[in-house]
Order: structure tokens, then C-alpha cells, then sequence
């Protein structure tokens, strides 16, 4: 009874804290209605861990991917999502917007909620910055993530097919 109790709490206060990290970082405006990944001067890159053995992700895959709903590789090695927490980030807006269809909001509340629930052992990583990003994909085994920079060495960039009405997804390295 007491174990369960602590265990309740420390999820809940885990949840909490994810809520209050990702929150922290408020979504940025869409400039003239049209979103980034639009925009001729950005490109979003999905970049993995080097050992992943993929070249190509569907749209749709990518998308079960960032909702948790695929936790592992074909390989068997666990998923880490990694999100850039910059407001101004592209990636993020593509990563909530276009592929998740959510709000932060929402987007906070689902994974609490999965977190809560015991369907994901954790939330994704949430970093401040591309850098850190690339740095922590190229270092995490299994490791997913959308930048909105050119990849640096150490990563491996996928080519995302079935992208509906969506052209922007840059491989040309």
C-alpha cells in the first residue's frame, strides 16, 4: 500500500514536471498564416542514431513514432525522442503541427497521460537547442529526433516518404 502510494506519487510528480518543462517553451506563430516547413528558407531534417538500421520512414510510421505508438526499431533497440524546446524552432512547429496534429497543450496531456498509464516508460527529451539535439541523437542508442539545421556528422538523416503535401522534409545533405 505504501510502495503503490509512492509510486503514484513519484508519477504524478514526474508528470507534472514533464508538463512544466514543455510548457515552459510556448509554441511561436505561424508567419503569414503559412506554416515553416513551407517556407523556402527552411528545411526539416529526421535524423536518427548512427546504429539505426533505416534509411527510409513513412510519414505515417514517423508520426507512430512521435506519438509513442512504435516504442522500438525493427532491431529491437528502444525508441528516445529528442524535441527541440525553442519556441522558434521549425522542427518543433513541424513535429506538433504537421506530423502529430497537436498543440503543446495537447501534446503535454498525451504523453502525462501515457507516461501516467504505463505505455511509455518516459516522455521525450526535451533540449534547448539543435545542438544539443544532434549532440544527444548522435550519442542516445535508438534515438529519433526533427532538426531544422543542417545534421552534423554523427547522426544519420531519413528519407520520409508518403510526406502528404509535405516536400520539405530535406535529405540533400
Amino acid at each position: 500500500m505504501v510502495v503503490s502510494t509512492l509510486i503514484r506519487t513519484l508519477v504524478i510528480f514526474y508528470a507534472v514536471v514533464v508538463s512544466v518543462l514543455f510548457l515552459s517553451y510556448p509554441s511561436s506563430a505561424v508567419a503569414d498564416g503559412v506554416p515553416a516547413l513551407y517556407s523556402e528558407s527552411s528545411s526539416v531534417y529526421v535524423i536518427v542514431h548512427p546504429e539505426v538500421d533505416l534509411d527510409v520512414i513513412d510519414f505515417d510510421e514517423l508520426r507512430a513514432i512521435l506519438l509513442g505508438k512504435n516504442r522500438y526499431w525493427s532491431g529491437g533497440e528502444q525508441i528516445q525522442l529528442v524535441i527541440n524546446g525553442r519556441p522558434d524552432s521549425t522542427a518543433r512547429q513541424v513535429w506538433l503541427e504537421d506530423v502529430t496534429e497537436m498543440s503543446e497543450m495537447h501534446y503535454t496531456q498525451y504523453w502525462v497521460g501515457m507516461v501516467f498509464r504505463g505505455r511509455a516508460l518516459s516522455a521525450p527529451h526535451i533540449v534547448p537547442d539543435i545542438e544539443t539535439a544532434m549532440a544527444l541523437v548522435a550519442a542516445l542508442p535508438g534515438a529519433i529526433s526533427l532538426v531544422d539545421g543542417r545534421p552534423t556528422s554523427g547522426v544519420q538523416v531519413l528519407n520520409v516518404t508518403n510526406t502528404p503535401g509535405r516536400t520539405r522534409y530535406n535529405t540533400d545533405l
